[in-house]
């Protein structure tokens, strides 16, 4: 099968940003394109745009994890709803587009006007994917679905490449599925049952990590969005998630705190700091995903001194935009040490083994201050900012029901939720 992603995304490029594109659009989109271009990439990215429509058809979301949600492409084909471009306007009638230094995050983009006479969309998250490291020689992808819908991507992998086999393998709770894509049936085409392997036995095993393969994770916060909707003939694409009214009321805590991505143990703070928009939020969702050695403190700092929370990043992203600032500070403009540092950081590799002499010395020779790298060797493990951005866009979602639809929220939510303050 030829997997043609970018002729479709490319349609999506210029439908959105017209015939002669921007500069950084077209180096963002080309660089993804030259990395995952003739890759297993284009395999998975065929298979998710598909299954995203079909979830669409079902009124579900998938919700991808990690840091390809950062992608552009696959935000074009429609994998993903974060933006992954710096903060900008763009009217949807002359296709005008405007980046904007106003604001770290595009949905902070006060409204505007374009001259045409239509009103402008926001966009833009400002999230880095850097394939040269966040695509591995065996790459894979992580989906949170509707645990209902586990037997339904089964057919549509079986159905989407008749000619595969997979291994499947099943956590001890059902909570979590893995598919591996084997090695291809050779012959008469196997029928459904023989193409799923439940035992790796004989040469299946050499091919369970080196083949690429999906997680396909039971999300109680998806199943509940997709109940709900089902409930309501709503399509989720069709809430508004971003709208002014929905956002106050995510921005000042009115809402349950399991729609803070489970992290309502940090309801204190936020509500101490009443963060305004998502430049003010995200830090305090990101500390409470964070792993890192003195946590606990560092939440005391930020509690006593709001403008503490500034001095530190929580996301792989924001380490790779941090150290990209020192670097151009000292006029240097490769981010590849940037890159090298952000990796190394976010996995803990600091912690575990140390800076190497060299690393260490280059960062200090580009700038970058003592006090920031002895903060990156306590850093056990930051969750990638993109990631965060989809679960937000997920809860937005299901906020909307909280507040349109009370009365069903408070009969559906309990299958999902343990009730907490």
């Amino acid at each position: 099968m030829k997997y043609d992603i970018w002729r479709d995304a490319e349609e999506k490029l210029h439908a959105l940003y017209g015939e002669e594109i921007h500069l950084p659009v077209t180096a963002r989109y080309q660089r993804e394109k030259k990395r995952m271009q003739n890759t297993d990439m284009e395999m998975l990215l065929t298979f998710l745009r598909h299954l995203a429509c079909r979830f669409r058809e079902l009124k579900a979301t998938f919700t991808l994890r990690g840091r390809t949600g950062a992608s552009f492409a696959c935000w074009l084909l429609e994998i993903t709803d974060v933006n992954p471009l710096p903060p900008h306007y763009y009217c949807p009638h002359c296709r005008r587009i405007e980046f904007s230094n106003e604001e770290k995050y595009g949905w902070d983009l006060p409204e505007k006007t374009c001259s045409c006479g239509t009103g402008m969309l926001r966009d833009g998250m400002n999230t880095v994917f850097l394939p040269e490291i966040d695509l591995p020689d065996s790459v894979h992808m992580d989906l949170d679905i509707p645990g209902e819908l586990q037997d339904d991507v089964q057919k549509e992998l079986l159905a989407f490449f008749p000619d595969q086999r997979f291994y499947r393998r099943e956590t001890v709770k059902n909570d979590m599925v893995r598919y591996s894509f084997l090695p291809k049936v050779d012959g008469p085409e196997a029928n459904q049952q023989e193409r799923i392997i439940g035992k790796p036995t004989g040469n299946v095993q050499m091919f369970i990590d080196i083949y690429p393969h999906f997680f396909f994770l039971n999300a109680p916060k998806n199943a509940l969005l997709w109940d709900l909707c089902r409930k309501t003939e709503v399509k989720p694409d069709q809430i508004p998630c971003l709208s002014p009214e929905l956002l106050r009321a995510y921005f000042e805590y009115k809402l349950p705190g399991n729609l803070y991505d489970s992290v309502f143990k940090n309801a204190a703070l936020i509500k101490a700091i009443k963060p305004e928009q998502f430049s003010e939020l995200l830090p305090l969702l990101g500390l409470g995903h964070a792993n890192m050695e003195g946590q606990e403190q560092i939440k005391a700092q930020i509690q006593s001194d709001h403008q503490v929370l500034y001095d530190y990043d929580f996301f792989f992203e924001d380490i790779y935009d941090r150290v990209l600032s020192f670097l151009r500070a000292k006029g240097v403009f490769n981010d590849d040490l940037a890159v090298q540092a952000a990796n190394l950081a976010k996995s803990g590799r600091f912690l575990r083994r140390g800076f190497s002499e060299g690393i260490q010395i280059e960062l200090i020779k580009h700038g970058v201050p003592e006090s920031y790298i002895a903060y990156l060797k306590k850093i056990r493990y930051v969750y990638p900012r993109a990631h965060m951005l989809t679960n937000i866009l997920r809860d937005l979602r299901l906020a909307w029901f909280f507040i349109n639809h009370s009365s069903l929220w408070d009969e559906m939510s309990g299958k999902y939720f343990i009730k907490e303050c």
